[in-house]
């Protein structure tokens, strides 16, 4: 049986270095959404961070990977292999922006 935190599916399906330079991305996108936040006045707590990170991925290969809902797509299992690989990136992001603050 394939450990939690391996996603096959994913792997199969997606070039990591793609998937590397998504979470880039994604991560960038969403420290902005967080500096505007603060900006206002409102802090985003370190599990909504990640949340919208990796559900910011996975929505963005949902639709391609599962032929548009048709076929099975294994959310928790990405999303467990999603977390295993980016949380150090994302808890330093997360940790700068609050020492920026």
């Amino acid at each position: 049986m394939m450990g939690i935190n391996e996603s096959s599916f994913l792997r199969r399906r997606v070039d990591i270095s793609s998937l590397d330079s998504n979470i880039l991305d994604n991560l960038n996108y969403v420290t902005d959404i967080f500096l505007r936040e603060l900006i206002d006045g409102n802090r985003m707590e370190f599990d909504d961070f990640k949340r919208r990170i990796i559900n910011g991925i996975i929505d963005d290969y949902h639709g391609d990977l599962s032929n548009w809902g048709q076929d099975e797509f294994p959310s928790d299992e990405i999303y467990n292999f999603l977390l295993d690989r980016y949380l150090p990136k994302i808890e330093s992001r997360y940790n700068w922006i609050i020492n920026l603050y």
